[in-house]
């Protein structure tokens, strides 16, 4: 996902526009970079093989005993190599942005996409319910929503001026089979919610045979250094 704001959203059908951004699927870290450099017009940002992280366990979100070893194993991966792994410090914090996302979110579709609400019974069950959700919610709830948003931006900034990305789960669990869906998003509302632009590396393998992804997370419009960071994790 790229940042908030990064490119222009003229003719795309946006859903919430405070959380709406652009975002590019690429097998690897590697491609991912040159479709950035595609984007851009700049040069492909080189692997940064020592960076500094701050992890982030994501404990109070659910995550599955297979993910947290692979987190482990990455971190002493990238810890062998010279990088240097601090703890996140914030976990409460990120609990708390994501629980004010799907808020934010369905307020926003609700009244971003009031004709399909007025259709809603010709819709998708998941969409129907997210728009109808959204037309409960208050405009005070709303607001409170983006309150703890707007104060978690502030923190996190000042928190990760010196680190080069967060790292931490992509989901709670292993990828799942099949087509139909992608699992659940828990691991990404936060930063989604902060705009920020986030990346994921596929990892080891669980017991199923899928991969197991490990997130980035990088600063505001920063996503040359968080594709650089990117790079040196699926390297490791």
């Amino acid at each position: 996902m790229l940042g908030h704001g990064r490119f222009p959203a003229d003719g795309v059908v946006g859903l919430a526009p405070s959380l709406d951004s652009h975002g590019v699927f690429t097998a690897t870290a590697g491609d991912l970079a040159l479709a950035w450099s595609a984007l851009t017009g700049t040069a492909e940002p080189p692997p940064n093989r020592a960076p500094r992280l701050l992890r982030w366990n994501a404990s109070a979100l659910g995550v599955d005993h297979e993910m947290g070893a692979a987190l482990e194993k990455t971190c002493a991966a990238l810890t062998g190599r010279g990088a240097v792994v601090t703890a996140f410090p914030e976990e409460q914090l990120i609990a708390e942005l994501t629980e004010a996302h799907p808020v934010v979110m369905a307020y926003e579709a609700a009244r971003e996409r009031a004709d399909e609400l007025a259709a809603a019974d010709e819709l998708s069950d998941h969409l129907a319910t997210l728009l109808r959700y959204g037309a409960t919610i208050t405009d005070a709830d709303h607001q409170a929503a983006r309150r703890v948003v707007v104060e978690a931006e502030r923190h996190l900034a000042r928190l990760t001026e010196s680190c080069h990305a967060i790292i931490g789960p992509a989901a709670q669990g292993a990828a799942p089979r099949g087509l139909d869906a992608t699992g659940d998003p828990v691991m990404s509302r936060a930063w989604q919610a902060l705009g920020l632009p986030t990346t994921t590396v596929p990892g080891p393998r669980g017991g199923s045979g899928l991969p197991l992804g490990i997130q980035l997370i990088g600063h505001d419009s920063g996503e040359t250094t968080l594709l650089a960071t990117a790079r040196g994790v699926e390297e490791a």
